[in-house]
């Protein structure tokens, strides 16, 4: 099963590197997101970005500071977090992250722990 799922992630891979817009490197992130894979996850969203043509460009910024969260890099986490705010539909998502992260870079360690918001 993991043999499969990483020949499907590789076609989903090439697939988004040929198309035009970034909402198969979008796709490729959700399922990167979904098996912990969080640096890739992260360069796949980023990808996304910088290709452009996202329905909904604030979804992919939540996404991508949930996947910096996850490895610890809680200044960009923030940094996307902020960014989604301006999507009506991920505000509300963004503002706990945010308070979440906040927390965190407050805290002795200034580690993300584990939560239960991911």
């Amino acid at each position: 099963l993991a043999r499969s799922s990483q020949k499907a992630e590789d076609a989903l891979a090439q697939a988004a590197e040929l198309s035009p817009k970034g909402d198969l490197y979008l796709r490729l992130a959700q399922v990167m997101l979904q098996n912990e894979q969080w640096t890739q996850a992260a360069a796949a969203l980023q990808s996304a970005v910088a290709k452009g043509g996202l329905d909904d460009p604030s979804s992919a910024d939540l996404l991508l500071g949930i996947a910096y969260y996850k490895a610890n890099r809680l200044t960009d986490a923030r940094r996307c977090f902020a960014r989604a705010r301006d999507g009506a539909k991920t505000r509300a998502s963004a503002d706990a992250w945010i308070e979440q992260v906040d927390h965190d870079l407050h805290s002795p360690t200034g580690q993300a722990p584990m939560t239960s918001l991911g």
